[in-house]
């Protein structure tokens, strides 16, 4: 866990050195009706729609943003997202290097994004002030250590993410950090995602089994999460990704089940307001070894035959498809994470990552 701090440490300390870019000066000048910019709607965009996201179409749809560092260069962004809660998981050591989505978000995306609690694994207080900052929120393991200090939000904090949600904001969750789907877990996330979006999580124990006719050794033991609806957009080009011990989550009336298996519901989206809300049952998504290319040949016990006529003959290749399965082919993680996070950004048009694995919406 001390690489993982020490590798997002260095990753965000670009994001310390950004300075605002508000005029040639750095000055603003408040205006007569007493809004910074004088532009007369009050949100010191300086573009009068009174939207306050700095262009000019009155929509509250985020366009890309940038902001000037000290050595001069530009440093743009489309999405603002702030990561809330920490990573650790009751998986072994290999399995908490989320690196590559990391990575991935902060070098190869339009996102800025903030991991809240990577110092101070402290619960965040929800207001409006802490807010502002943020387009997206994705919540992770709500507690300050694993199995212990758990976190409790209150009917303020959750009535301020309601408020902040209708106007806009993105929000994302994700559970089974815990390993045993624990009341515990779910309490912490359901205290401000339910009263907040509707949205809650079972204190159940779901995707724990491998299907007998799946060779799930050959991606790290990963349980495929298939039936995906087709018709909903962070369904694109996505029809299974894995997972392991996650909890089944609760979809209200007017929210759409995106992925739902024998055992319940695994991935749920709700419009609300101008904003949205995405709830995922596992975590494992999360883990850099599901965007491998290779195969965890440590539990299948045989090297890759260098003789191709000897590959249909191997349990980890798929004649149908001429690939080996790998996780990078078995799953498609990194589309479905941008498939969630533009959903959630209410698919925002300039947000984007370079992956050669996704189909990008234009």
């Amino acid at each position: 866990m001390n690489k993982l701090i020490l590798l997002l440490t260095l990753l965000l300390i670009p994001a310390a050195l950004f300075q605002a870019c508000e005029s040639a000066d750095g000055e603003q000048t408040p205006g007569p009706d007493g809004d910074a910019d004088g532009d007369g709607d009050g949100d010191g965009d300086g573009d009068g729609d009174g939207d306050g996201d700095s262009d000019s179409d009155a929509d509250t749809i985020p366009q890309k943003k940038c902001e000037e560092g000290e050595d001069g260069s530009d440093n743009c962004y489309c999405v603002r997202m702030g990561v809330v809660g920490i990573f650790d998981s009751a998986a072994n050591a290999d399995d908490k290097d989320v690196s590559e989505f990391v990575d991935w978000l902060n070098h190869d995306s339009s996102a800025k994004v903030t991991m809240i609690n990577l110092t101070s694994k402290t619960k965040p207080t929800i207001n409006a002030n802490f807010l502002k900052d943020y387009d997206v929120l994705l919540f992770l393991y709500q507690a300050s250590e694993l199995n212990g200090n758990w976190w409790s939000y209150t009917s303020a904090e959750a009535n301020a993410l309601a408020e902040w949600i209708e106007d806009g904001g993105g929000v994302i969750s994700v559970t089974g950090f815990n390993g045993q789907a624990t009341q515990n877990e779910v309490a912490a996330i359901n205290s401000i995602l339910k009263p907040a979006t509707g949205i809650s999580y079972n204190s159940d124990a779901i995707l724990t089994q491998c299907a007998a006719n799946l060779n799930c050794y050959c991606w790290w033991n990963a349980i495929p999460v298939d039936g995906f609806d087709p018709s909903h957009p962070i369904s694109m080009e996505v029809t299974q990704i894995g997972a392991m011990h996650g909890s089944s989550i609760n979809a209200p009336a007017d929210a759409q089940v995106v992925a739902k298996g024998t055992e319940g519901n695994t991935v749920v989206a709700r419009e609300i307001g101008k904003g949205r809300a995405v709830a995922i049952a596992d975590e494992w998504p999360l883990f850099s070894k599901l965007w491998m290319e290779a195969l965890d040949t440590t539990n299948i016990n045989f090297t890759i035959p260098a003789n191709e006529e000897e590959w249909e003959y191997q349990p980890c290749y798929s004649e149908e498809n001429e690939y080996w399965m790998t996780p990078g082919n078995v799953f498609q993680i990194p589309q479905f994470w941008y498939n969630v996070i533009k959903w959630a950004s209410a698919d925002s048009d300039c947000f984007t990552i370079d992956h050669p694995l996704i189909v990008i919406v234009e």
